[in-house]
């Protein structure tokens, strides 16, 4: 029960900001593909975020896209990283639910004024315009969910590796 309050209070944290996406040196279409779909009508979702976290075997797995909201699972593989980026007008929070994480975060990408090392029920809110990496430094699987607000991701993206996610992952 304190876990599902704590994750509404979390998610109530996020700022609802305008729908725009990272830097990006990509095509304009994606941005408006990820606005369209943004926008479509989304369903609500109750679930055990806990569980869906831990049972998630996917580098990256956007389960649930709203207009304003976004929930992505994440598993990284012992070394593996969310690799350094910066999103204008996007709020973040990654939440730990299994795994040791270094959580680095700064105003610039060559000054982290964030280096932290956290565990199981830690959680990270990075506020748009700041650049931020994670990096799985434990010797088991790191299992996050991320909330972004506006959505980062087109919707459904699944990426079952990290390799994957890169091949397909805009520029930061």
């Amino acid at each position: 029960m304190t876990k599902d309050i704590s994750i509404i209070v979390a998610a109530s944290l996020i700022t609802l900001t305008g729908l725009t996406g990272c830097q990006r040196t990509t095509q304009q279409d994606i941005k408006a593909d990820k606005k369209s779909q943004a926008n479509s009508n989304a369903s609500p979702m109750i679930l055990n975020i806990a569980k869906a976290t831990k049972n998630n075997e996917a580098y990256r797995h956007a389960r649930w896209t709203g207009s304003n909201l976004q929930m992505v699972l994440m598993t990284l593989k012992p070394g593996e990283i969310i690799d350094l980026e910066m999103h204008n007008h996007i709020d973040q929070l990654i939440r730990i639910e299994e795994g040791e994480a270094r959580i680095l975060a700064g105003k610039t990408k060559d000054d982290f004024t964030i280096d932290k090392e956290v565990s199981e029920g830690w959680a990270a809110l990075i506020p748009g315009g700041y650049w931020h990496k994670v990096e799985n430094i434990g010797e088991r699987n790191l299992k996050i969910y991320t909330l972004y607000s506006p959505p980062e991701h087109l919707k459904e993206t699944l990426h079952k590796t990290y390799d994957e996610a890169a091949k397909h992952h805009h520029d930061h």
